[in-house]
C-alpha cells in the first residue's frame, strides 16, 4: 500500500535513479517523483532513458510538462504502455 502523507519530491540535478533507488531503500511505500520533463523530450527524444525505472524505484511518478494536450495525451499512452511505468 502507498503511504501518501509523505512523498519525496525531485531536486534538480540530484533525484535520479540512483537517488530514488536509495531513499526506496529507506521507505519502499513512500511515492517517488521524477523531475520534470516535457512531452517534447519524451515524444522526440530517448524515452527509454526517460522512462527507465528500477523495479525497486515504485512506487514512481513521471512529472510531465506540455504545451498542447495532443502531446500530452501521447505522451501519457507511450509512458503508460511501458511495464515500468504505473503513474504519470
Amino acid at each position: 500500500m502507498i503511504d501518501r502523507r509523505v512523498a519525496v519530491a525531485p531536486m534538480m540535478d540530484g533525484t535520479d535513479t540512483h537517488c530514488r533507488y536509495f531513499l526506496s531503500l529507506i521507505s519502499p511505500h513512500t511515492p517517488l517523483y521524477t523531475g520534470m520533463i516535457t512531452s517534447g523530450a519524451l515524444i522526440h527524444g530517448d524515452r527509454k532513458r526517460f522512462l527507465a525505472f528500477n523495479a525497486e524505484e515504485h512506487p514512481v511518478a513521471l512529472q510531465v510538462v506540455a504545451v498542447y494536450r495532443r502531446n500530452l495525451r501521447a505522451v501519457h499512452a507511450t509512458a503508460m504502455s511501458t511495464a515500468t511505468t504505473r503513474s504519470i
